[in-house]
């Protein structure tokens, strides 16, 4: 399972599993911490979706929109 940017877009690649498949949507539908938090209760439900593959969706999206946390 892979999760990268393409085209504007976040995939979720499971081209490691048969049959292969692809979940993406708009960069642009998470582009705010608030946006981020809805996607990550949305995907965390999902059967495929793991604890590592949620935490690098997190940095991905964070990273490409250029959304820096304050420090805690």
């Amino acid at each position: 399972m892979k999760c990268y940017v393409d085209d504007g877009h976040i995939v979720f690649d499971g081209d490691t599993q048969a049959p292969a498949w692809e979940y993406a949507f708009e960069l642009s539908r998470c582009d705010t911490p608030g946006k981020i938090l809805t996607w990550v209760k949305h995907l965390e439900i999902k059967q495929w979706m793991t604890p590592d593959l949620l935490l690098e969706f997190i940095e991905l999206a964070l990273s490409s929109n250029e959304i820096e946390l304050p420090d805690c």
